[in-house]
C-alpha cells in the first residue's frame, strides 16, 4: 500500500505514467518469446517504459528540464541523474544495460535488426531490476505490486 507522503507527492497524471510503465514492461514480457516481429515490439516496449519513468522523475521533484524536446536519450539519462543527485538519491542505476537495450531498439527501427529471444529476455530482467530499483528509491513505490486500483 502507498503511504500517504507517497500519494500526496505524486500527481494523479504521474501516477498513471507509473502504471503505464508497468503495463508496457508486463506486455513486453507476454511478447519476447513469439515471433519476430513480438521481439522487435518488446525491445520497443522495455525501452519506452524506461524513457517513459525517466520523465517522470522531473516532475515528481516539482521541476522541468531545461532542455528541447528533441533531447538525446545521454543527455535525458544525465539530466535525470544530476536531478536525483540534486535531492540527494542515488544515481540511476544498470546504464550500460539500459543503453544497450535503446541501441538495440534503434537497431530495430534504423537496420531491421531484431534481437534473439535470449537477448530480449536479459534486456527483460535489465528492465525489472531498474524499475525494482528506481520505483523504490525515487518514488518509494513497490513496482511489482503498483496498480491503478491503488487509485481507489
Amino acid at each position: 500500500m502507498m503511504s500517504t507522503y507517497v500519494i500526496s507527492r505524486i500527481d494523479d497524471a504521474s501516477f498513471k505514467r507509473l502504471v503505464l510503465v508497468k503495463k508496457l514492461y508486463e506486455d513486453a514480457l507476454q511478447r519476447m518469446s513469439t515471433s519476430e516481429i513480438d521481439r522487435m515490439m518488446a525491445v520497443s516496449q522495455l525501452a519506452c517504459a524506461v524513457e517513459l519513468v525517466l520523465q517522470c522523475i522531473p516532475s515528481y521533484f516539482r521541476k522541468s528540464l531545461d532542455t528541447d524536446r528533441e533531447i538525446d536519450y545521454a543527455a535525458l539519462w544525465q539530466a535525470i541523474d544530476d536531478l536525483l543527485l540534486e535531492h540527494c538519491k542515488p544515481s540511476l542505476p544498470l546504464k550500460h544495460m539500459i543503453f544497450s537495450l535503446c541501441d538495440a531498439r534503434e537497431n530495430v527501427h534504423l537496420y531491421g535488426t531484431v534481437a534473439d529471444t535470449s537477448i530480449v529476455e536479459e534486456y527483460a530482467l535489465f528492465v525489472e531490476l531498474f524499475m525494482n530499483k528506481l520505483f523504490k528509491d525515487v518514488f518509494g513505490l513497490d513496482f511489482k505490486t503498483i496498480s491503478m486500483s491503488w487509485t481507489i
